[in-house]
């Protein structure tokens, strides 16, 4: 019991970077229920208080994009003060936009690929491989003039690949509910990182992690139905693995 409880505090603290993108994906997915990649927009207080690092002033278009789903995925950024990075779902960067990124504020277009794509890569697009099936998309819009800035918003275009001749338009809309860009608590916590692992390839840096959450009934392929001591064990796990995230500064 005590191999299995002290591997999973170390398999919370591992998973918290991808249950966190699940957990956002998790209310874009089911709570605003909006399309994939469809750019929801925050810009008051109340709308950014689930994002742990948000500033009170600019604001922010985000959106979780299923490439498993859509196939390869189009961000489509028109020039201007515009800056933002597109992610994986263990928090990797595959590409920053706009004034970091390689179009330099300029603007361009950018197909972010899924893992092992060998697929078509066509000219005129920035070509990034996403080592995961899932990727997060996060931008700012720097402009201080509003009327600027919602011009250039209007232009930023979020699709699949293959719905490039008619593309679907963003219409920004807020959150419709409290949400929290974080891991859930308790075992819910479980719940979305069994999830979310499912959905994902597992990379061979993450094998170790994979046979300690095996032991705590968390596999790729199987249900998650722990046992009365997997479940006790979990819970403590999570309480105390939250406890050390929140004192690792």
């Amino acid at each position: 019991d005590a191999m299995d409880f002290h591997g999973a505090t170390q398999a919370y603290l591992w998973g918290i970077p991808i249950t966190s993108f699940a957990n956002l994906q998790y209310y874009t997915d089911h709570v605003f229920k909006v399309r994939q990649g469809e750019l929801v927009k925050t810009t008051n207080r109340e709308q950014k208080l689930g994002i742990l690092t948000a500033n009170a002033t600019t604001p922010y278009i985000l959106a979780t994009v299923n490439l498993s789903e859509t196939g390869p995925f189009v961000v489509d950024l028109p020039a201007g003060a515009i800056a933002g990075m597109i992610d994986d779902f263990w928090q990797r960067p595959v590409t920053d936009l706009g004034l970091p990124g390689p179009d330099e504020g300029k603007g361009a277009k950018y197909l972010i690929t899924p893992p092992g794509y060998s697929g078509e890569k066509p000219s005129g697009y920035a070509v990034f491989e996403s080592p995961t099936n899932n990727i997060f998309i996060g931008i700012r819009l720097l402009d201080a003039d509003q009327e600027v800035a919602d011009a250039l918003q209007a232009k930023v275009g979020t699709y699949a690949y293959r719905d490039r001749n008619d593309p679907p338009k963003n219409t920004f809309p807020a959150p419709s509910a409290q949400y929290f860009f974080g891991p859930p608590r308790g075992m819910a916590y479980w719940e979305r990182l069994h999830e979310i692992l499912n959905r994902e390839v597992v990379a061979e840096r993450d094998r170790l992690f994979m046979a300690m959450l095996k032991r705590v009934g968390i596999e790729k392929g199987r249900p998650f139905d722990p046992d009365e001591r997997q479940k006790k064990l979990l819970e403590e796990a999570a309480f105390v693995g939250e406890a050390m995230a929140k004192a690792n500064d």
